[in-house]
């Protein structure tokens, strides 16, 4: 080899490895509106992807932990409403009843909300005082209320959101302009994935009319009579191995599993295996370990992607919102058997794990278990390149409105002349305008 190719080779070797982003390093605000662990598990592996690759985050989270190079964290746990050691029943009761569910979130939401725009330093930031950093994008997560994008509306940013459900029916049309088809796209608050008879389908869209209709009749607040700004992107939590095939709109990116970390070994004397059983709201961060032949959990989404990343079976008791719909896509994949909490018996439970076999290495559940793990981790791209490769769009694209539904076509220009006028409407214009007088 001549020694100009040798140059050139090492020259192309340094290029690549002092290559930044494509992008500037970008100043980030997160907003974590629901103190719910399971929801932060989610967001803050999206965040930490970010600083990785050298953006600049400050973040408002009630599970504050330290902060770290890039990453700052403003601690609101004193005035959260926090969703931590709640009784099983009375989860159930408050949340599990389709009457209850929606007003209960939506109400939730907004109090969150409006615990951390009444932040001092969020107050500061939104007024544009001088002292205040500056952002160029808003990461945050909606529940029923939008109001979670009042801080990018201000800011006059682009914003994206992180969905720790695998779905949101009751907010897709307004998230992306997309009505997701009900007799064929299971309602996220469905006990049911995919309905499949013509009875599960009217049950199906007569939920989703329900949901609707309840959303609208709840009293309007502040933030909803906004012309919030138009979201950029939505990273769900969510997998195509674990949800029914439906159609997902360009901005809908899914990350479901970029929470999973390497496991912690497992005690000495357990070599035959071990049988996980996890709370609610217990922390869901790890992968788990390769001696795990069962799960036994609640179901929340999270632990749904630590049993499929595993291969192992899954014995679910769901509680409430997307977990009876997330254990029976486990169900119709033959990796999972669903029982109900408050009526099990031990023989029930016994039976459950030794007649159908559960435990056992050579039979159905383990079977498809492992074929769902093979198809789960076979992707192009991790979660966390996805995040950071379309966050890095939207930085760098103005907002990228031209992804969303509706968008009109352009030829390489935006139609908008500053990226910090991305999707603003006229009515928070004004508003804003008056506050700055």
């Amino acid at each position: 080899m001549s020694s100009f190719a040798v140059v050139s080779i090492a020259l192309c070797v340094c290029l690549a490895l002092v290559q930044r982003t494509p992008v500037d390093a970008a100043n980030i605000l997160a907003v974590q509106s629901i103190a719910g662990e399971s929801h932060w598990n989610v967001m803050l592996a999206v965040l930490w992807a970010l600083t990785d690759r050298g953006h600049s985050v400050t973040v408002f989270t009630p599970f504050a932990d330290g902060d770290r190079p890039g990453y700052t964290e403003v601690d609101v746990s004193e005035e959260a409403v926090m969703f931590l050691a709640m009784d099983a029943t009375f989860l159930m009761e408050n949340f599990g009843s389709m009457r209850k569910t929606i007003p209960s979130m939506l109400d939730y939401t907004i109090t969150s909300c409006n615990i951390i725009y009444g932040h001092r330093l969020m107050a500061d930031i939104l007024n544009g005082k001088a002292a205040a950093p500056k952002f160029d994008l808003v990461v945050t997560e909606p529940l029923v209320s939008e109001c979670a994008g009042y801080a990018a509306t201000v800011l006059r940013v682009p914003t994206v959101y992180v969905v720790s459900f695998p779905i949101v029916t009751y907010l897709e049309r307004p998230l992306t302009g997309h009505v997701p088809n009900p007799t064929s796209a299971g309602h996220v608050l469905s006990v049911l994935g995919f309905p499949k008879t013509f009875t599960e389908r009217f049950a199906n869209v007569a939920l989703t009319w329900y949901a609707k209709l309840q959303r609208r009749l709840t009293d309007p607040r502040p933030f909803d009579a906004l012309d919030l700004v138009k979201l950029s992107v939505i990273f769900t939590n969510a997998h195509f191995i674990t949800e029914p095939a439906r159609p997902l709109m360009l901005d809908v990116v899914q990350i479901g599993g970029i929470h999973l970390t390497r496991p912690e070994p497992i005690p000495k004397g357990s070599a035959k295996g071990v049988v996980e059983i996890r709370r609610p709201y217990e922390r869901q961060t790890e992968e788990l370990h390769p001696k795990v032949k069962l799960f036994i959990s609640h179901r929340g989404i999270s632990g749904v992607y630590e049993a499929v990343d595993a291969g192992v079976p899954v014995l679910g008791f769901p509680i409430y919102n997307d977990q009876p719909r997330n254990i029976d896509n486990l169900v119709d994949s033959g990796m999972a058997i669903s029982m109900d909490l408050l009526s099990v018996t031990k023989e029930k439970f016994l039976n459950a794990i030794l007649e159908n076999k559960l435990l056992t290495m050579k039979v159905e559940y383990q079977k498809n278990a492992k074929i769902a793990s093979e198809r789960f981790k076979d992707r192009f791209m991790p979660p966390a390149e996805s995040v950071i490769y379309w966050t890095e769009y939207v930085l760098c694209h103005k907002g990228a409105p031209h992804v969303r539904a509706g968008a009109a076509p352009t030829n390489g220009a935006v139609g908008v002349n500053d990226s910090r006028d991305a999707g603003v409407g006229k009515g928070t214009k004004d508003i804003i305008n008056k506050n700055n007088k």
